[in-house]
């Protein structure tokens, strides 16, 4: 008791510093100091299949039960892997379509979504595809809806996709009880705080020009100190190709003409192959085979027949003499009489143009065209017809396409077609 009295202050100092030692090695040992490592996220887009792309043996093919949902750009992470060094993070560089008339969803920037039916695609969804060029088509409701690449904020329909192995690695050493676990990228819109505007104080009586605590920004502008910002390099849009060439530009004989008659002109219909019985002043119709007679206020009429007369005609080189029969008919189509004979087969200003596709992703695509035509589509883009000109064999188009700002842009060539072969 004695010794407790008089070394109270030391046994006490001591007692206290195995209590702090036991404390912190209890504390240091606890499970709850320990960070536990849960399991690791499953996706729902278990993989089916996975192997080497046929061009190339660093790039895998992967598909998925589900549609995945990924873009170019996103990140996987193959667990299970054997052997274990293929167990990382891989970055999506190709998203695949899917199949005609499956299931798909497309979400635009702008936060519309278009769901249908995945019909077909021009170009690549991929890093390194220029997406203005890529366009999707999804029928929604009956009707074929268009979106271009650069407006696709994503895609869920696809259940293929491919992304590159790292190093000298391949697909063929790829094994194991493969799954994927997907991450997708947060497409969060930047919010940035404009810049605040230095304003100059006012000169006061200490004659002091510049306010000490917000100081004016200064710019070197060619060389130069300047309180203006240097001017954004100015964008230069590379031009679009106007895209066609006429290949063709002939004349098509007229379907009617003359070459036999009795008391009454035999009509030739060029497009049954025979003789039809017409009489002057009767206005004919298509019939189920060939011409028959009708009303002048039938909307059906198609001719009538104006004029039948037979002369004879001396023949310069022979000396004699020969019938020439002469068929006028008032075309109700072309809105003109037409004269046609049996010496040879009638012109009535009727044409055949043909026109070609000239772009990259639709070379030699083809459109045929009459002299009736107005405004047509080729290449994937809009065309009108301003001016046929039959004489020169040439055609003056204007070309109307929507630039990647939304901006109507025009366009005219005047094309003119190839000489013919003599």
């Amino acid at each position: 008791m004695q010794f407790l009295k008089q070394y109270y202050d030391k046994v006490a100092f001591g007692l206290g510093i195995v209590l702090c030692l036991v404390f912190w090695v209890k504390f240091l040992l606890s499970d709850g100091n320990i960070e536990s490592l849960g399991p690791r996220p499953q996706s729902t887009a278990f993989v089916i299949d996975m192997r080497a792309s046929d061009n190339n043996a660093s790039l895998v093919h992967f598909e998925t039960t589900n549609p995945h949902g990924l873009m170019p750009g996103d990140f996987i992470e193959i667990v299970g892997a054997v052997p274990e060094s293929f167990n990382r993070k891989y970055l999506v560089q190709e998203i695949l379509f899917p199949e005609e008339y499956e299931d798909v969803t497309v979400t635009r920037h702008d936060g519309t979504d278009l769901a249908g039916f995945f019909k077909e695609a021009r170009g690549k969804l991929a890093t390194n595809a220029e997406l203005a060029k890529v366009k999707i088509t999804v029928e929604v409701d009956g009707s074929a809806v268009t979106v271009s690449g650069d407006a696709i904020k994503s895609m869920n329909g696809s259940r293929m996709a491919l992304f590159a192995l790292d190093g000298n690695q391949t697909a063929n050493d790829l094994g194991g009880q493969l799954s994927l676990v997907c991450y997708q990228r947060q497409h969060q819109d930047r919010i940035t705080q404009s810049r605040q505007s230095w304003i100059a104080p006012i000169t006061g009586d200490d004659n002091v020009s510049y306010d000490l605590f917000t100081p004016p920004r200064i710019f070197v502008v060619g060389g130069k100190l300047s309180p203006e910002p240097p001017k954004a390099p100015e964008v230069i849009k590379e031009k679009e190709a106007f895209g066609v060439k006429l290949i063709a530009f002939d004349n098509t004989p007229y379907r009617f003409n003359i070459r036999s008659w009795g008391a009454d002109p035999l009509l030739y219909d060029q497009n049954i192959k025979r003789n039809v019985i017409v009489k002057v002043g009767q206005t004919y119709k298509q019939g189920k085979n060939w011409i028959m007679p009708t009303t002048e206020e039938d909307p059906d009429k198609i001719i009538k027949i104006t004029d039948f007369e037979v002369e004879s005609i001396r023949d310069p080189k022979s000396g004699g003499t020969r019938n020439v029969a002469t068929l006028k008919v008032f075309d109700f189509g072309l809105r003109k009489e037409i004269s046609m004979t049996n010496l040879a087969p009638t012109m009535a200003g009727q044409l055949i143009i043909k026109v070609s596709s000239t772009l990259p992703d639709t070379l030699g695509e083809t459109k045929d065209l009459t002299e009736s035509s107005s405004e047509f589509f080729l290449g994937g883009k809009e065309y009108r017809i301003l001016k046929i000109d039959p004489a020169n064999r040439n055609l003056l188009l204007e070309k109307l396409t929507d630039n990647p700002n939304d901006v109507r842009e025009v366009q005219r060539l005047e094309l003119t077609a190839p000489t013919p072969n003599p």
